[in-house]
């Protein structure tokens, strides 16, 4: 429609006829409108005024202007021009059923008549049948004849799209090639020995050989000479071919663990010997000049149940993806509700517990069909380093890659390209960690690839390092995790320029997972050497070493002297380091009461709150655990046990850590061990004079360990989602 055109048109005007009708038409619990109709050689406008409460003029509403192929409302209550698409039932507000539907009143006989013959002239010439009388029946019927046009031709538009994107898979895999390799490489480990223990005969269904089975041994009929020494075959489970495990030649993976095939018993019913392998097919294709990636993900399907000396192989494509230099594209064979069709759909958003068996998604794996290991050289992610990316991935991780290991690589490629010059010098420990992040959990994991230099040149750039830290790093080490980068980092921030020996030193400290430990360590430069600091906390905290770097904490707050080895090297670093926490714990005292008295409310509350949470209401195998009542129990507990948790009450106070206690059922009220937790992790438990956890102590604490991760997962969950 020309919008131009129709603004141009006189806007209706509330006559006198049209304000008279209003009071005979007015109701005080629904809203009332009120039709004139104009008639044209194609078109029909129809003008609808809206009556007001009692005392209010009836004024110019909306009018819709409809045609042959589409209409339009244009909004009469503005004086600038405002167009409406939505169906006048929407604009004006008539529900049928409803209490408060609106009333549509023709102005007169003739304005009706003009709505009902034109609206019944469109539908009778496309045969749409209309129920009921009601001038709102026909508007309806007309519009959503319309909106079903419109809807048509969006979701041609939309098909039109995707099949031209489809077109782009038109090339198939060269079928007796793609069929030899599946059965032999794809499907290889999806065999079975079909035996007849009575018969002492066997059958490999992978190198297709008789076999003469004992309960010793199983050779190859006529090459006795190959033999395995194995046990009798038992239905169901798994049973080694002799001639398979011999022959170097036919191993999948040349180096791995041979996998032997499932046995099943002649007799027995082969209702489950249907094997399916997923196969990737990824291909370059050109899409009007720009190289693109396709890649077909395909489910192999080999049936024995009818003969199994001759499986029938048959193939289903389920997802396809198009990758290109700025974006890729998902789709999936599936249900369109749009067209009401199996067609290829972009692919769905699934719920989190969506749970399809193997022969609708790949979860268990997925093996690239890769006739050429070179092709992606002429396309934009020709340094995109797959195959090296593969196998180091799987070096570190120890797991095969996931099924859909190719889209998104190449989807973390696309935005991270740098990624390329890490993988070049076969640092697999630093590519790994780039890709997944550093952290125990997805939820707490933290981005390695958001603190690297994305737009660097050179490798030494990208990691943030100077040149000669770079080159030391890559001296000492051939394969660097994100921890060796980080050191150099740090002490590039804190001026530092650290020797051979120091930067050792601070690589090899201990911290078990937990914390940043050697950060505090060369925090503490300042004062000594890394040698002597490194050499004090091995010999006298035995490996505590954040007990050490509490008392440097308290000794540098109270003003102490700290580049006096007599403060910083103490002889009885155990006297001195509980004279120092009861020093710093009195100055804290005096200046946190008020806090305190504040926490200990917020503790109560929480202590109510959480009365249901499993984790921290643990009572079995006689121990229990359970949180402070009060900050000043963390200091009786210190004092009973001979150990710092008194000092730790800022830490809880600012939510950084969470105490909480160990009991014996038996003895409720005695301290007996203190657990500290912290991102997910027990970071200490300690009982009397730092003693270490016994093994029923240890084995509670595990258990508190997974209910406690469930717990804070669960809640992240709900923060999540809230």
């Amino acid at each position: 429609m020309d919008k131009k055109t129709l603004r141009a048109i006189p806007r209706p005007e509330a006559t006198k006829k049209i304000q008279d009708i209003g009071e005979l038409i007015r109701h005080r619990n629904r809203k009332n409108y009120i039709a004139t109709a104009d008639e044209s050689e194609d078109m029909l406008i129809i003008n609808i005024f809206e009556v007001g409460p009692k005392g209010e003029k009836v004024l110019p509403f909306v009018r819709s202007f409809f045609t042959e192929d589409d209409y339009i409302t244009q909004d009469l209550q503005s004086e600038k021009t405002v167009w409406k698409t939505g169906a006048l039932m929407n604009v004006v507000g008539w529900y049928w059923g409803g209490w408060n539907k609106s009333t549509l009143t023709p102005a007169s006989k003739k304005d009706r008549n003009t709505i009902i013959k034109w609206c019944k002239a469109y539908c009778d010439k496309r045969k749409k049948k209309i129920t009921g009388t009601d001038i709102e029946d026909y508007i309806d019927r007309y519009q959503d004849d319309i909106r079903a046009r419109r809807l048509k031709k969006k979701h041609d538009k939309e098909r039109a799209f995707i099949e031209s994107r489809m077109a782009l898979f038109d090339e198939e895999p060269e079928k007796e090639a793609f069929d030899e390799w599946v059965d032999k490489e794809a499907m290889f480990f999806h065999n079975f020995i079909i035996y007849d223990w009575k018969k002492r005969w066997a059958y490999c269904t992978r190198c297709k050989h008789e076999l003469v089975i004992t309960e010793e041994n199983a050779k190859v009929k006529g090459m006795e000479f190959i033999e395995i020494k194995h046990q009798k075959p038992v239905h169901n489970r798994s049973y080694t071919c002799p001639f398979c495990y011999g022959n170097e030649q036919q191993r999948h993976e040349p180096g791995k663990e041979f996998k032997s095939s499932l046995a099943k018993s002649i007799g027995m019913s082969r209702g489950n010997m249907v094997e399916v392998q997923w196969v990737i097919v990824p291909a370059v294709v050109d899409d009007n000049g720009e190289k693109v990636i396709t890649i077909r993900y395909i489910s192999a399907m080999k049936d024995y149940r009818t003969d199994f000396k001759k499986p029938k192989i048959s193939y289903f494509e389920r997802y396809r993806s198009v990758h290109r230099a700025k974006e890729s594209e998902n789709y999936e064979w599936d249900y369109d509700p749009k067209t009401e069709n199996v067609c290829w759909i972009p692919e769905k958003n699934r719920p989190y517990y969506w749970n399809p068996s193997e022969v609708m998604y790949p979860r268990n794996g997925a093996i690239p069909y890769m006739p050429d290991a070179l092709f992606y050289k002429d396309t934009w992610a020709k340094y995109c380093c797959m195959e090296q990316f593969k196998k180091m991935y799987e070096m570190e991780t120890r797991k095969d890659v996931s099924p859909w290991f190719m889209d998104q690589y190449l989807n973390f490629f696309r935005n991270n390209p740098y990624i390329e010059k890490v993988i070049k010098v076969g640092w697999s420990k630093l590519t790994e960690q780039i890709v997944d992040g550093t952290g125990s959990y997805t939820w707490n994991r933290d981005d390695v690839k958001d603190l690297l230099n994305h737009d660097a040149a050179t490798l030494p750039e990208l990691l943030g390092l100077s040149r000669d830290n770079f080159l030391m790093m890559k001296k000492i080490t051939d394969n660097p995790c994100w921890r060796d980068v980080q050191i150099l980092r740090y002490a590039q921030q804190a001026g530092e320029m650290l020797s051979e020996k120091d930067y050792n030193i601070l690589r090899s400290f201990m911290d078990w997972g937990y914390e940043d430990r050697w950060k505090k360590l060369l925090d503490y430069k300042k004062y000594s050497t890394l040698n002597k600091l490194e050499r004090y906390i091995t010999k006298n905290t035995n490996d505590r070493s954040n007990d050490y770097f509490d008392y440097l904490e308290w000794t540098e707050k109270l003003g102490y002297d700290m580049k006096n080895e007599f403060n910083l090297f103490p002889k009885d670093f155990k006297k001195t380091h509980d004279e120092r926490s009861k020093e710093y714990q009195k100055q804290k005292d005096r200046v946190q009461r008020e806090a305190i008295k504040k926490f200990n409310k917020l503790l109560k509350k929480y202590k109510q709150e959480t009365e249901d949470v499993e984790a921290l209401n643990m009572n079995t195998d006689g121990l229990f655990i359970r949180l402070p009542n009060n900050l000043k129990e963390l200091t009786k507990e210190g004092e009973a046990l001979h150990h710092c948790v008194g000092t730790y009450k800022e830490r809880v106070m600012k939510g950084e850590t969470t105490i909480l206690f160990i009991r014996k059922i038996s003895q409720p009220d005695k301290p007996y061990y203190t657990l500290e937790w912290r991102k997910g992790k027990v970071i200490q438990c300690r009982g009397m004079k730092n003693c270490d956890m016994t093994p029923e102590v240890k084995a509670f604490v595990e258990v508190f360990k997974t209910k406690m991760v469930a717990y804070e997962q669960e809640q992240m969950k709900i923060r999540m989602v809230s």
